[in-house]
């Protein structure tokens, strides 16, 4: 084997040299190239990860303001429509009120309407009979004031008046 080994042309010392120099280049790489270029392809892995995670905690607290969002607007037309219906209902409440106001009020403008009326009816009538009467005395003052005396006369005008009374 030494034979061939020499007849290759390999020497001993200067493949021990090259196998030494080989180990302490390996091990330079190791730890000055290798360990801080693998530390940074880890560090950013790792943010990679950070970053997937908070990715998806962003996804779940979105999908929850979402949920959120729904409820609060479901809530909100909800009491909308609640105040909706609460405030047709008092409207509806004060129409009728207010309907009934006026109804009272009409009845009230015509009962008085119906009392001024009487009242201008029952004055009318009295007026009527006094200037009735005073035409009755005066007419029978005129036609029989030659014919009979004035008691007969006053008797006369009694009587009339008595009548329209």
């Amino acid at each position: 084997m030494q034979d061939l080994i020499l007849k290759l042309g390999i020497d001993w010392k200067l493949l021990l040299a090259q196998v030494v120099n080989f180990a302490i280049l390996a091990y330079i790489l190791q730890r000055f190239v290798f360990k801080p270029i693998l530390a940074t392809l880890n560090e950013r892995q790792n943010k990679i990860k950070e970053n997937i995670q908070l990715g998806e905690e962003i996804k779940k607290k979105l999908t929850e303001a979402e949920k959120a969002k729904a409820e609060v607007l479901k809530q909100a037309r909800l009491d909308g429509e609640k105040i909706i219906k609460e405030a047709e209902k008092n409207a509806s409440k004060l129409k009728e009120e207010k309907l009934q106001e006026t109804r009272i009020e009409s009845l009230t403008l015509i009962s008085q309407g119906r009392a001024q009326i009487e009242k201008d009816r029952t004055t009318l009538r009295a007026e009527l009979k006094k200037e009735t009467g005073e035409l009755i005395s005066l007419a029978i003052e005129k036609s029989m004031g030659d014919i009979i005396n004035e008691s007969a006369q006053s008797k006369l005008k009694d009587q009339a008046l008595a009548v329209l009374k």
